[in-house]
This record gives structure tokens, C-alpha cells and sequence, in this order.
């Protein structure tokens, strides 16, 4: 699986629930068959600092803040923000531009002290932001300084993999161990936005076929691609990280199965 979630807790307030939520869907459908791997991190801490969101890529670092808000947008680099009047607030900063700045310092220097094992050498300079406006904006990203605009940038939710797909560093090429390693630093549990895979166990049977069973149904699988040899069995039952981990196809075969 090419796209994975994590979070801490549920968010203080709904809108920024559903904004995590439809990102991870617009992730989802977008990257979950890709063969680079892409990360979703949610409401954790770090440095004394609270994000909203953080994705990963093999080349990229994004700090993402959600904003709830819609219509033409005014930007200034030390001034309001505003949307029809509206001051977009940045936390406890001027303007969401200071927030993410603010941020994005904090999120190097945890990287710089030794918080994260990396193998690589990134560049951790080159780490990005983007604000995510959950309404539709209208904005012209060209009025952005040239020094600003290679880190900073804003989007609306109906666009926003276009950017985040975009963003890249040839500074920045995590390996698999480094994308374990970063996420196992903020140590955030893996996130089901529709609960928990609902899976007791997998079973290896006498026919060489493998058994999926649920809380509430039951799969036989016949073909030898689903074979338990093939799903990594080594005895009768799974582990259930790895049951988790095919969660995935589980429930593709699930949904076909009810059909």
C-alpha cells in the first residue's frame, strides 16, 4: 500500500476533522496505487509545536494548515489575511504565512537536534508548507515573492493535489528506513478514518487456500496469487500487524465478496 495515515488525537474541532478526513480521501484515491510511497501525519506535537498535518515523500516534506474559509483571498507577508472583509487567523501569529514560517523553523530544528535517525542527508532546508483552504479560493500564487513561493504556498482542498503531487527536492531522498524512522518519532498511531480493519484472523488450509475471516463473515480464497504461502503465512494464523498491514486488499476481496 503506497498511502498510509497516522494521527494523535481526534481534532478540537469538527471542521478540522473533516479536512484531515477529505485529505486523506483525495491521498487515497489518488496515491494508493502509486509504487513511491506517501504519508499522511495528523494533530501531533513536536518541538512544542502543534500541526495540523504533515506529509511525506520520498523527496518532500509538507507542513499543512487547515483554514475554513472561502472567496478571494488578500495576502501580505506581515499583515491580515483577508477573505470578504474576514481576517484569516493564524493561530497565535499575525497572518497564517508567520504561522507556517514559524513552524517550518521549528520542525528543522527538531530535525537538526537529532530527533529523527536518518540514513540519508537531506537537505531539511527544503522543507515545505501549504495552507489548505477547505472552501474554494481565488487566489493568483504569482504574487508571491520568489523567496517565499519556492517553500510557501496555498491552495484550496478541490485543487490541492496538484501542488502537493508538485512538490519536490532532488535535496531530499528518503529511503524506506527513513520514513519509518520519521514517522516512528512522532509516535502516532495509524489512522482508519472508517475504524479499524475489522479482521480476527487469516487462515492457511489444507487445499493450499487462504481463509479470511471477519467478525462477521467469512472469505475463502481459492486462486494461488492469494494463496497463504503468498500471503506470508508461516504457520495457520497471522500476525495481526500483518493483518492490518493487508487491510487494503481485505477489504477489496471483502466488498467483492458481498457482492
Amino acid at each position: 500500500m503506497a498511502f498510509k495515515a497516522y494521527r494523535g488525537n481526534p481534532f478540537k474541532h469538527t471542521h478540522e476533522n473533516l479536512a484531515f478526513n477529505e485529505l486523506y480521501d483525495i491521498l487515497e484515491t489518488n496515491c494508493s496505487d502509486s509504487s513511491d510511497p506517501i504519508y499522511l501525519l495528523g494533530n501531533f506535537c513536536a518541538n512544542n509545536v502543534e500541526f495540523d498535518a504533515l506529509i511525506i515523500k520520498r523527496n518532500a516534506i509538507i507542513i499543512i494548515d487547515f483554514k475554513d474559509y472561502g472567496g478571494k483571498l488578500e495576502f501580505f507577508e506581515n499583515g491580515d489575511w483577508k477573505i470578504e472583509g474576514i481576517i484569516v487567523k493564524g493561530g497565535n501569529s499575525k497572518n497564517p504565512y508567520q504561522q507556517l514560517r514559524n513552524n517550518r523553523i521549528r520542525l528543522i530544528e527538531y530535525f537538526k537536534n537529532g530527533h529523527v535517525t536518518l540514513k540519508s542527508d537531506p537537505n531539511i532546508g527544503h522543507i515545505s508548507a501549504l495552507v489548505i483552504f477547505q472552501k474554494e479560493i481565488e487566489f493568483d500564487s504569482k504574487i508571491l515573492p520568489i523567496a517565499i513561493s519556492r517553500w510557501f504556498h496555498i491552495n484550496d482542498m478541490k485543487n490541492v493535489f496538484r501542488i502537493i503531487d508538485a512538490i519536490a527536492s532532488d535535496k531530499i531522498d528518503f529511503g524506506d528506513d527513513d520514513l519509518a524512522s520519521i514517522i516512528k518519532a512522532f509516535n502516532i498511531k495509524e489512522y482508519f478514518p472508517d475504524g479499524k480493519p475489522q479482521t480476527d484472523k487469516i487462515l492457511k488450509n489444507d487445499d493450499h487456500s487462504a481463509e479470511l475471516k471477519f467478525a462477521d463473515s467469512k472469505i475463502k480464497l481459492r486462486s494461488r496469487k492469494y494463496s497463504g504461502s503468498s500471503l506470508g503465512l508461516k504457520g495457520n494464523l497471522l500476525s495481526e500487524e500483518d493483518s492490518i498491514n493487508l487491510s487494503e486488499n481485505i477489504h477489496k476481496l471483502r466488498e467483492k465478496n458481498q457482492k
